[in-house]
């Protein structure tokens, strides 16, 4: 008797232990970084891509439309429509840090928030744009992209890292 109940015991601190590192472990991993040149995986997102929609703008036009400084992140690439009535914007950036990577991310969706606000009442087309755009994030690269090429571009981006 005396040996089934510590066969019992251990059994259940066994499963106890186990059910413990299965909770945790999550908590552990991170998404592996990868080591693509920004360069390259620029070109392979957009390959194929009509870019006449996306002209690129410089880091001043990042700090007015995003609110972003360029200096916070290893790399960065904007696209947006010179007509300000299309939502097109297209933006890639490698982090060197997770402060860079929040930073980007509270940014855009603060934009995708404000863009999805001014569309919705009078240009229901670019609202459903902005609805379709997509707001991708790794380890270390961020895309965000709204126009008709969205899916396919994300899609690039990907396959690139």
């Amino acid at each position: 008797m005396k040996i089934i109940k510590d066969y019992g015991l251990w059994l259940i601190k066994g499963g106890c232990i186990l059910a413990l590192l299965v909770l945790v472990a999550p908590l552990f991993q991170t998404e592996p970084k990868s080591n693509a040149p920004f360069d390259q995986v620029l070109q392979a997102t957009i390959e194929g891509v009509d870019m006449s929609k996306y002209p690129q703008k410089d880091v001043l036009a990042l700090k007015r439309y995003l609110d972003l400084d360029a200096s916070m992140f290893e790399q960065i690439a904007f696209y947006r429509s010179d007509n300000a009535m299309d939502a097109d914007e297209l933006v890639l950036a490698k982090f060197n840090t997770e402060e860079a990577k929040k930073s980007f991310l509270d940014a855009i969706q603060k934009r995708i928030e404000s863009q999805t606000t001014t569309y919705e009442g009078y240009a229901p087309e670019q609202y459903d744009l902005m609805k379709k755009g997509k707001l991708i994030s790794h380890a270390n690269y961020g895309l965000y992209v709204v126009g008709p090429q969205a899916e396919q571009i994300a899609s690039q981006f990907e396959k690139s890292l």
